[in-house]
């Protein structure tokens, strides 16, 4: 009993119907390593270069997402790339006194803004835009940022908007062009 194990028979019975395994010598590859060892090593390499491939996709994504949300600061690209934008940009009936203009010539048009008592209400991204007035707010057009010369014109006017008229027209060139002030034919700018 001295050459063998505890609980294992003359034949390698365990006593529970199981023999007992030897472990198999390993295989030697050619360069000296055993199968296990290259197995290993592969595999290793593998996560290597799949973890590599996702770092790779991480700095990818990140550049995107910059590149992205830099366009979306830009108000033309935002119109296009934005669906809560165009939906929210274009009311149905204003109760309100307001003028349409319209950009007639000039590029780019997102560089053009109408301004309302010095501020700027509204970018001429679509070529038109429609800004809610009141009785002696003096309307401009910013074309300061235009290259070469902008034509503007005002197509519409609503709730009661005398001045500027349908038809009125400015010429920019480089600078802020006056509409003029804005004047309503009735006090209460009553529905046109």
């Amino acid at each position: 009993m001295a050459g063998r194990r505890a609980g294992v028979g003359p034949l390698g019975d365990t006593g529970w119907g199981r023999t007992e395994t030897r472990k198999r010598p390993r295989r030697r590859t050619g360069l000296g390593r055993t199968a296990e060892t290259t197995s290993r090593a592969r595999l290793l390499a593998l996560s290597r270069k799949v973890e590599s491939l996702l770092i790779e996709v991480a700095v990818a994504l990140g550049v995107v997402l910059l590149c992205v949300q830099f366009l979306l600061s830009l108000p033309t690209v935002r119109y296009v790339m934005s669906y809560v934008d165009r939906l929210e940009g274009i009311a149905l009936e204003e109760p309100w006194p307001s003028v349409t203009v319209v950009l007639l010539e000039g590029e780019p048009a997102g560089s053009a803004y109408l301004l309302v008592n010095g501020r700027r209400a509204a970018a001429f991204a679509l070529g038109q835009v429609r800004v809610r007035v009141a009785p002696g707010d003096l309307l401009e057009v910013d074309g300061s940022d235009l290259e070469g010369e902008g034509v503007f014109e005002v197509v519409e006017t609503r709730g009661g908007v005398a001045a500027p008229a349908p038809g009125d027209r400015v010429t920019t060139r480089g600078g802020v062009s006056s509409l003029g002030r804005v004047v309503l034919s009735s006090p209460g700018g009553g529905g046109d």
